[in-house]
């Protein structure tokens, strides 16, 4: 999964080769959160493609870690600073 800040945007990718995300298909539907490494979760969505957009407009800067689910279960993590 990458993740990056541009443009008071935070862009998301899953990137299939090398995660645990593998056999899958973009009509999955995927949790999607935001941990701000202070304040704590900052957002929870879904994600039903391989990529997404969060406004990064509203959150305090810091470093955050992206995480990504399917059904509970923590599939892949990035770090990312804002």
């Amino acid at each position: 999964m990458n993740a990056a800040w541009n443009n008071d945007q935070l862009n998301i990718e899953i990137v299939t080769d090398g995660d645990d995300i593998q056999n899958r298909d973009a009509s999955n539907s995927y949790t999607l959160e935001l941990w701000h490494v202070i304040y704590g979760r900052m957002y929870t969505g879904t994600m039903n493609s391989y990529s997404a957009q969060i406004s990064a407009q509203d959150l305090p800067q810091g470093t955050y870690v992206v995480v990504l689910k399917d059904n509970g279960k923590v599939v892949a993590q990035t770090k990312v600073q804002i």
